[in-house]
């Protein structure tokens, strides 16, 4: 049993990374440029991922699924909260720099929560007799429904905590003394570029460093951008104020953790429950079959897709230094995130389910729970810090070594998943 169930992880996890392999072939190669990399992240958010979560979530949902959503709820909150916990308890062991201090507290609680368990839930099913075909398929529908919370987690955690860095942090004269005037006469051209690689938009003109190269890569990753980018003006608007009502002036009051993913993720699952319209949508005899085939498709495509971007961004400026985060503070990043929260979790679930009576007893949804918490950290993290002015490039390089790390850790603990937990 063992044996087998290393197997089939290790053939899971080996596909996920020669996709990301050809992802970084493809770049350097020079297919996956800057560019096309913004353009195949962007296609993923806009199109595929919502595609991929409606044809999964729509046949998923029902009445009876409702108290499993709020497990994969509970299950985000936990994450986060002992998360939190571990980076804390991190940051007080491995005293890093003041600078990286509320990062590396935030960094093992925002775990990755799309293409990779949406690929590693249907290898993992495909593999293993002991699942049905359509498990796949519900199994990815729990990890849509888990990208609800995991949105609005991913902001406003996220957001606060690594905002309150800065806010500690003013930028201090030769002196020592904060130098506001520099910071304030720095902070909109700043914030107005971060914002337009973090949501979507296109940037500013001018040359940009190698380091803010490597943001706006990983800025444009896959791990969900927003609706719409806040509208900026770089001098007066000669073309006349817009309307009220004008889209592009009200995305500014969508709140961060609003995203397409987030949004399809709620309409999908409301629409779920509409009687018979599964019966509409789904059956090769419903007279919209073709286009939930369509979207299935296109759905499909995407977690491919997406990783074939991760790759390309890994290698696009070669290899980070370990020293440019601190070995120290690398290690507690990956052993928090890796190891010590997946250990936590799983076996608190492995207890409820064997000592309560209320635990759901469905294997897929238990997967899904276990493989949300060994993920590594999301990419979109990234852009939280851009977004703040604070530690992006320490922060790309920590999660280059870590994801490195997670090709053998999510090995081994969906090995461990696959043979004493499912």
């Amino acid at each position: 049993m063992l044996a087998t169930a290393l197997v089939v992880s290790l053939k899971a996890v080996s596909k996920i990374v020669i996709i990301c392999a050809g992802g970084a072939y493809l770049e350097k190669a020079g297919v996956l440029h800057k560019e096309m990399r913004k353009g195949v992240s962007e296609a993923f958010v806009k199109l595929l991922l919502p595609c991929l979560l409606f044809t999964r979530i729509i046949p998923t949902m029902s009445l009876e699924t409702l108290p499993k959503l709020g497990w994969l709820a509970m299950a985000n909150l936990l994450y986060v909260s002992l998360g939190l916990c571990i980076g804390y308890l991190a940051v007080l062991l491995t005293n890093p720099p003041r600078s990286m201090r509320r990062i590396l507290m935030a960094t093992p609680a925002i775990g990755h929560a799309n293409s990779i368990p949406f690929m590693l839930v249907s290898l993992v099913m495909t593999e293993d007799p002991a699942f049905q075909p359509g498990d796949s398929t519900t199994a990815q529908g729990y990890v849509g429904l888990y990208l609800v919370m995991h949105s609005i987690t991913l902001w406003g955690v996220g957001m606060n905590v690594i905002k309150k860095e800065k806010e500690d942090e003013p930028a201090l004269t030769a002196h020592g003394t904060p130098n506001s005037q520099a910071e304030d006469s720095q902070r909109p051209q700043t914030l107005g570029r971060a914002a337009g690689l973090g949501l979507g938009s296109g940037h500013s003109g001018g040359a940009m460093s190698v380091s803010e190269a490597r943001e706006e890569q990983w800025s444009h990753s896959i791990s969900g951008l927003e609706l719409g980018s806040p509208v900026t003006s770089s001098g007066p608007n000669t073309k006349g104020q817009q309307a009220i009502c004008d889209p592009k002036s009200l995305r500014r009051f969508v709140p961060k953790w609003v995203n397409r993913p987030m949004a399809t993720a709620i309409l999908s699952a409301l629409l779920g429950l509409i009687p018979g319209l599964h019966g509409v949508l789904v059956p090769d005899s419903g007279p919209l079959n073709f286009l939930f085939g369509a979207m299935s498709s296109l759905g499909s495509a995407g977690p491919a897709i997406s990783l074939l971007a991760v790759g390309a961004n890994f290698v696009a400026d070669g290899f980070p230094r370990p020293s440019l985060i601190g070995y120290v503070p690398l290690v507690a990043l990956i052993v928090g995130r890796l190891l010590i929260l997946p250990a936590c979790c799983i076996a608190l679930w492995v207890t409820l389910r064997h000592y309560t009576t209320f635990f759901p007893a469905d294997p897929a949804l238990m997967l899904v729970m276990c493989i949300e918490c060994c993920t590594p950290t999301a990419y979109n993290l990234v852009t939280v810090c851009i977004l703040n002015g604070v530690g992006a490039k320490e922060l790309t390089a920590g999660l280059f070594y870590q994801n490195l790390v997670a090709i053998f850790a999510l090995t081994a603990w969906t090995t461990v998943i696959m043979s004493f937990v499912i």
